[in-house]
């Protein structure tokens, strides 16, 4: 077992070396198609897109990132005029945040770059068993908790 472990390992160790390589790679292809935005940035047009009364507790909420972090992006946006802010006549403090037309299209090249990579991820794993998949989804789970506890 203890070979076996060792292995694993290295595929691991293997495996967050290719990620990182080809994380290099798209974010160059990326940014000539998205810009030079980032993640957080775009994951905001894709929640201000799919939600109501989108607010910075509500993306600071959705996205699991700091306030401070929402801030700086939304500043980016609005100057870019990918969005734009509006407040509701019964509550004049509450900011809220919508799509502008640029931010629409920015947005629906994102989603759409997202299908694309679902469509080949789910393409590759359809070529295991269900038994093999709920061995690697019960294999991922427990990673990425022990790498949540060891953080």
């Amino acid at each position: 077992m203890t070979k076996m472990a060792e292995e694993v390992y290295q595929s691991i160790v293997r495996l967050t070396h290719v990620q990182e390589a080809a994380r290099a790679k798209k974010q160059e292809k990326l940014q000539n198609v998205l810009g030079d935005y980032s993640i957080t940035q775009l994951h905001i047009l894709a929640t201000i897109a799919s939600n109501d009364l989108v607010n910075n507790r509500l993306l600071t909420d959705e996205l699991g990132v700091t306030k401070a972090a929402i801030s700086k992006a939304i500043i980016k946006l609005l100057d870019h005029q990918l969005i734009r802010t509006y407040q509701l006549e019964e509550n004049q403090k509450a900011i809220f945040y919508q799509l502008t037309d640029a931010g629409k299209v920015l947005n629906q090249t994102h989603f759409t770059l997202h299908q694309k990579a679902h469509r080949q991820y789910l393409q590759f794993l359809m070529q295991f068993e269900a038994d093999q998949l709920h061995q690697v989804q019960d294999f991922m789970n427990q990673l990425i908790d022990h790498l949540k506890i060891n953080d």
